[in-house]
Parts: structure tokens; sequence; C-alpha cells
């Protein structure tokens, strides 16, 4: 195969990726600034590499940062995000934990679409 078919075929699976999730029914992400650009493709990856396609840890971490962000809230304290100056309170610490409350559902729809099913030890 030459250069050209394998990043063909590469950006095909991609492409096929994101747009399954999309078919599938799951909602693009919020937009918060300091998350960047973020896609299907982007955390389908991501969890791929990174939690070697654990969806339930991934979406844990977020489970404890929407914990967090509610413990600071109910403590009337500040949220600052890491590598900003962003300062966050009382009505925009709410709309942050809506943004990441959808991000776990997004997150939840490609985990359902796309998580590998559980081995249990038994021969193929």
């Amino acid at each position: 195969m030459n250069t050209r078919m394998i990043h063909a075929c590469l950006l095909a699976a991609a492409l096929t990726a994101t747009s399954g999730a999309a078919e599938a029914g799951c909602n693009a992400f919020p937009k918060v600034p300091w998350w960047g650009q973020l896609t299907h493709g982007k955390v389908i990856r991501y969890v791929r590499d990174v939690y070697r396609g654990d969806w339930g840890r991934h979406i844990r971490h977020y489970e404890e940062v929407r914990a967090k962000l509610a413990q600071i809230r109910d403590e009337s304290g500040t949220v600052v995000i890491k590598g900003t100056d962003v300062k966050l309170s009382d009505a925009a610490i709410d709309d942050y934990i809506a943004k990441v409350d959808e991000r776990i559902d997004v997150t939840r729809c490609l985990a359902r679409f796309y998580a590998q099913p559980l081995s249990l030890g038994g021969k193929s």
C-alpha cells in the first residue's frame, strides 16, 4: 500500500468514527473556552490512547470534577481554572457545572457507541 492510500484509509476511519457518533444520536460537546475545540473524534482518541479504552475511568474523572465544583459552590468558594486567568463564582460555577454535566452525557453516549465489551476470560 502506498502512503497516499494509507493516509486516505486513516482519514476515512476517523471520519467514520466521528460521523458514527453523530448518527448514534450523540450531541456535540458544549463550548467552553478552556476546553478548546472538543470533538467526538478527539475524545474517542483520548480515551483510546490515555485510558486504554476505559470509558468508565474517563467518565468517573469528570464526575469527580463535577463533585468538586459543586462542593466549592456550596462553600461559596471561587473556582480558578488552571492555565488561565479565569475565576468562577456563584452563577458562573452553576453554568460551568451544567457544561460539565453535558460533557459527561455526551461522553456516556460515545461510550455506549465505542466501548469494547469486556472479556470474561472465555475463549472466543
